[in-house]
């Protein structure tokens, strides 16, 4: 939190500053693939390495992914699926901790019965699906009007 957010800050102000030029093609995909290859190559050298490896990811990859994914341009259903998808980061991000977290004490108080029973296939669906339900409600019901009546008082 102490690094995402003001790396967040900053990306935003020099995007808006330098407004780099913007680029043609498949940019959302190219940009999600190349968080699912940092996000599954796995722990090949101990916990040195991989913790430099977070690391980098973090303080070099994720933002350049971010610059890079910012540049792009979308048209028609992208377009709409992505503008809805960054209205909801927001209450997903503070919705997703508390359900992850009921999700876990329920396995843990489950015992040896999660291990062998159907229960992993399920509870992990469960809880994205949980997640985004909850999420699009704080959306809709909380974040949003909250952000309009602010805008008004503020002006």
């Amino acid at each position: 939190m102490l690094y995402a957010y003001p790396m967040g800050l900053l990306l935003a102000r020099l995007f808006r500053e330098r407004s780099p030029e913007t680029i043609e093609g498949h940019v959302f995909v190219k940009s999600s693939i190349a968080l699912v290859v940092l996000l599954t190559i796995p722990n090949i050298g101990g916990k040195t390495v991989e913790t430099i490896y977070q690391l980098f990811c973090v303080v070099v990859c994720f933002p350049a992914i971010i610059w890079y994914a910012a540049r792009g341009t979308v048209t028609g259903i992208r377009q709409k699926v992505i503008f809805f998808m960054g209205r909801l980061s927001y209450p997903l991000y503070a919705i997703h901790f508390p359900v992850i977290c009921l999700q876990i004490s329920e396995v843990q108080g489950m015992g040896d019965v999660y291990a062998t029973s159907a229960q992993p296939w399920t509870v992990v669906p469960f809880t994205f699906l949980i997640s985004i339900t909850l999420a699009v409600l704080a959306m809709l019901c909380y974040d949003e009007p909250v952000r309009r009546w602010l805008r008004k008082k503020i002006g």
